[in-house]
């Protein structure tokens, strides 16, 4: 079995040198949308939705409707409705706080849902945000009973 040196150019293909440089783009795209945003021990980790769902802390969850065509779930100044399901009993309320502490309300809702096909437990909630800026944003959800929940979204 050879042992050489696997980097050097006369042992990559053609459709190696191709591959490192989408995997490079990859990462470089990956790090200039996560900017400003950073893990903390308390709260979830900054990010973007699987299949357009997010599990935040508690029992919140997010499901996010972004405008067809958007390569990324929000885009700062744009409206998306996003849906939230959470534990707990009375009133919901939510807000988002973004990189430089500016806060956010729902330019609608939360409006409450009655029948839903979004299997997540908790009562399910509609808002619509239109955030500002770019970054990392949380979203602060409570429940009157005390309930409480954080997602942290990277904004476009």
């Amino acid at each position: 079995m050879e042992t050489g040196n696997l980097a050097r150019p006369s042992r990559l293909g053609p459709g190696m040198v191709i591959g490192v440089r989408i995997a490079g783009a990859l990462l470089a795209t990956s790090t200039a949308l996560l900017a400003g945003c950073s893990a903390d021990e308390e709260a979830p980790a900054c990010g973007l939705p699987a299949n357009g769902e997010m599990r935040g802390t508690g029992t919140l969850w997010a499901l996010f409707f972004p405008i067809q065509g958007r390569s990324a779930p929000m885009v700062a100044g744009e409206e998306v409705k996003i849906v939230w399901k959470i534990g707990g009993t009375g009133d919901f309320t939510i807000k988002a706080v973004g990189p430089d502490g500016a806060e956010a309300t729902p330019v609608w809702g939360p409006t409450g849902h009655g029948d839903s096909t979004w299997e997540r437990p908790g009562s399910e909630y509609g808002t619509g945000f239109r955030l500002p800026a770019p970054g990392c944003w949380t979203f602060a959800a409570q429940r009157d009973s005390g309930e409480k929940g954080e997602v942290r979204v990277t904004v476009a």
